[in-house]
């Protein structure tokens, strides 16, 4: 694993959020499988009194990859996404 810090953000972390955390040397889809079977029906994100699950998530992104594999989009080819800074 390796250490992650941006110490020049710690001055605004709730209490109780680490400075330092490991991140695993993992694929991010192994990390978002790993969360939906763990989490399933919990809340992963609130957005303007919205709520979605873990699952939910989940779910989302295999639509968006069906889409775009429905494009002919494969292993390796890259995509560029452009959306504004929220949960969508």
């Amino acid at each position: 694993m390796v250490p992650v810090t941006n110490p020049a953000w710690t001055n605004n972390y709730q209490p109780g959020v680490p400075v330092e955390i490991d991140v695993p040397d993992e694929p991010l889809t192994a990390m978002l499988a790993r969360a939906a079977r763990k989490g399933g029906r919990r809340t992963a994100c609130e957005f303007f009194g919205a709520e979605t699950t873990y699952r939910d998530v989940a779910d989302q992104v295999e639509r968006a990859a069906s889409g775009l594999a429905s494009l002919g989009v494969g292993p390796g080819d890259r995509v560029a996404i452009v959306l504004p800074n929220s949960p969508q």
